[in-house]
C-alpha cells in the first residue's frame, strides 16, 4: 500500500487500460517525459502502458541518496530513456532542460500526426 518506490513488487494492474493505449490504439503518437511512479520497469513500464517514447524517472528522487533519513541505504536513481536505463543518478539540475528538449523534439518528430504527450 501507498506510494510505489524502488522495492515495489507490483504497479499499475495490467488489465487497467490507460490513456496513452486508447489514444495508440487511435492511431496517435504517445510520449511520457518525466516521473512515471506507477511501478518498475521493465513489468510496469510507461512502454507497456500505451508510450511510444519516455525518458524519465520510475519513482520520486526521495527514494535516492537524497532521502532525508535512509540515503546511505538507497540505491542510485535510474534514468530511463525507453526500457533501458541510460543513466545512474543522473545531474537533477538539468532534468527541466533535459525533459523539456525530448519534448520538443517529439513535438517537432509528430507535429504532422495526432499525438499525446505527457510531460
Amino acid at each position: 500500500e501507498g506510494a510505489l518506490n524502488h522495492t515495489s513488487t507490483t504497479g499499475i494492474a495490467p488489465a487497467e487500460e490507460l490513456l496513452p493505449e486508447l489514444l495508440e490504439k487511435a492511431g496517435y503518437a504517445t510520449g511520457m517525459f518525466g516521473k512515471w511512479h506507477l511501478g518498475l520497469p521493465p513489468f510496469f513500464a510507461p512502454s507497456k502502458n500505451g508510450f511510444q517514447e519516455w525518458l524519465g524517472i520510475p519513482y520520486s528522487n526521495d527514494n535516492t541518496k537524497y532521502h532525508p533519513v535512509l540515503a546511505d541505504s538507497m540505491p542510485p536513481l535510474p534514468l530511463y530513456d525507453g526500457d533501458s536505463v541510460i543513466e545512474t543518478d543522473p545531474d537533477q539540475r538539468l532534468f527541466t532542460k533535459r525533459l523539456t528538449n525530448r519534448a520538443v523534439q517529439f513535438i517537432e518528430n509528430h507535429k504532422d500526426e495526432p499525438f499525446f504527450l505527457y510531460v
